[in-house]
């Protein structure tokens, strides 16, 4: 079962979601949204995720010749966890989906 959001003192989740475009953004570069994916690593400290999305960036990744082990290097250091189940959590993702 996925961890609640953990919040700072002024109300702000220290964990978020993340799916495999800002994570790609974040590690290249010259990705349009780079900065801005560096922005989001620095207001939380942790990303929940999941498999596929690990699997996607690191496809994401070898397409443009990049190092793939980058994404596994971010679960080691913590800035990553892989605890999404969508099962515990189906409508909440349904209304984010709606947004």
């Amino acid at each position: 079962m996925p961890r609640p959001a953990k919040r700072t003192s002024n109300s702000m989740p220290k964990i978020a979601l993340i799916d495999a475009g800002p994570l790609v953004a974040f590690l290249r570069e010259s990705e349009r949204h780079h900065a801005w994916a560096v922005e989001q690593f620095k207001r939380f400290p942790i990303f929940s995720t999941c498999e596929a999305v690990l699997a996607e960036a690191c496809a994401r990744l070898s397409y443009y010749r990049q190092n793939q082990r980058r994404v596994v290097d971010l679960l080691v250091q913590g800035a990553l966890v892989t605890d999404f189940d969508l099962k515990c959590s189906p409508d909440r993702v349904s209304r984010l989906m709606k947004k």
